[in-house]
């Protein structure tokens, strides 16, 4: 008897050993996903902040060039008048 629990608790501790072997192989693995996530994000902040960067520098851009538009209509409203006494 002694000895068939002995083997049993033998058995017991090696299943034991085996488990914790895996879920500190586990843990590792997730650690590193958890670091390679933490990169993606960060990589993508900075993609992020650069696409912002671009839409902010775009939209002065169209303000400017609508700014310029208009600043074209209102010399083209301005001269057609003086062009009509020219033809007259």
């Amino acid at each position: 008897m002694n000895d068939s629990l002995f083997v049993s608790l033998d058995r017991l501790l090696l299943e034991f050993v085996f488990q914790y072997e895996q879920d500190i192989s586990t843990k590792e693995e997730m650690i590193q996903r958890i670091n390679k996530c933490c990169e993606d994000i960060k990589e993508n902040k900075v993609t992020i902040c650069r696409i912002h960067e671009t839409i902010n520098a775009t939209d002065e851009e169209i303000d400017h060039y609508c700014k310029h538009s208009e600043e074209i209509k209102d010399n083209c409203r301005n001269w057609k008048p003086t062009c009509d006494v020219f033809r007259k």
